[in-house]
């Protein structure tokens, strides 16, 4: 999923013309300063957290992971940043993924409202078991999708949020930590070759009446809908909706999050991996949107501890010259912080800039 940010569309069209004429690719650090001048001209506070506005992506760390990031570059004589991206199942929201389940349930009645489907509706044999009926009639799909295909999805997060004082306390050890800057458009190309093999990027959302996932939900409802009267021979009704319950979960799962989460603004690097067994064929390549779904025993996970607990992980390796920042968070060290931050990035000949945190934060 390629991301364009609002001013990323509006400087495109302006540079239309131009791109038609020259037939050449413009740099990256001229596309970046067109955005900037178009940010000030309508007077947008770039550096103020409008995440419709952010072009870059940000992630909070520990200054020991990024040390540990460092020094592991530097043993592999690598350019890559190596990140530890940990199975969603054990993140922070223990929802992950599922919300979409529950959601769906809530607004498939107004949904076919919306269509004003006559006939007999795919919400009616939708029983939740918190109802008096008690019935959850999907539950086998609904594990099928989240414990066996979504079972070894693994994702690293970022956000839309330079030096924000939510992600601070968070993510970024209280403060203590970093915010790494990564430039947003050499991601978006970079992810073209990477999708491939079943790494992609996705934008967060948290509302799932937002306009694009309502009108696509609309148009897959329709689609399968259309079916029941074109039926093929012994496809009764149950087995359409069943279907269209599978892939409205597989393709909109991955990328909605409760509400609550909704400040983080977050942009998701997954790394999925089929395994032999784990799910049908056919619904593993839907799921991930790449042909090859083979087994590779590289991209097999580890696991680490964290407060007592068994993680999954795998590692995601990304340029570290996509790497243009490094904010130094707020704390009463932050300029000694910053310092050191410098003579390593020195010692090590990297070319990232070294900021610290604008945010008035004192830890008590």
């Amino acid at each position: 999923m390629i991301l364009e940010t609002n001013l990323q569309i509006i400087c495109k069209q302006k540079m239309k013309d131009f791109i038609n004429i020259s037939g050449y690719n413009i740099p990256y650090d001229e596309i970046r300063r067109v955005i900037h001048s178009e940010a000030e001209k309508n007077g947008t506070e770039f550096y103020m957290n409008d995440p419709k506005m952010a072009i870059d992506l940000y992630h909070y760390t520990t200054v020991d992971a990024f040390k540990s990031m460092l020094d592991q570059m530097k043993n592999d004589k690598s350019e890559d940043l190596t990140f530890w991206a940990s199975n969603v199942h054990y993140m922070n929201d223990p929802r992950e993924l599922e919300f979409f389940y529950d959601e769906l349930n809530r607004i498939l009645p107004e949904l076919e409202n919306e269509l004003d489907i006559k006939g007999i509706r795919f919400s009616a044999f939708s029983q939740l078991k918190n109802t008096p009926v008690g019935i959850d009639i999907d539950k086998d799909i609904k594990d099928n999708v989240y414990n066996r295909i979504f079972r070894n999805a693994y994702a690293v997060s970022f956000s839309k949020h330079k030096d924000y004082l939510p992600m601070w306390t968070l993510y970024g050890n209280n403060g203590c930590g970093l915010c790494l800057e990564f430039d947003r458009l050499r991601f978006n190309e970079w992810f073209k070759g990477e999708n491939e093999k079943g790494i992609r990027i996705v934008e967060m959302n948290y509302k799932s009446k937002d306009s694009e996932i309502w009108n696509n939900l609309k148009e897959l409802y329709k689609t399968y809908y259309h079916r029941i009267d074109e039926k093929s021979e012994g496809q009764d009704f149950m087995t359409i909706r069943r279907s269209f319950i599978s892939e409205a979960l597989l393709r909109f799962s991955v990328f909605m999050k409760h509400p609550a989460y909704s400040h983080e603004d977050e942009v998701r690097l997954y790394d999925h991996v089929i395994y032999p067994g784990d799910a049908d064929d056919i619904l593993a390549k839907v799921a991930i949107n790449h042909l090859d779904s083979q087994y590779d025993e590289e991209r097999d996970p580890d696991v680490r501890v964290k407060n007592g607990l068994l993680i999954p992980y795998k590692k995601v390796r990304i340029p570290i010259s996509f790497l243009q920042k490094v904010i130094v968070g707020p704390t009463k060290y932050t300029k000694l912080q910053c310092n050191a931050m410098e003579i390593l990035r020195r010692k090590m000949n990297l070319k990232f800039e070294v900021l610290p945190s604008s945010v008035p934060f004192r830890e008590i």
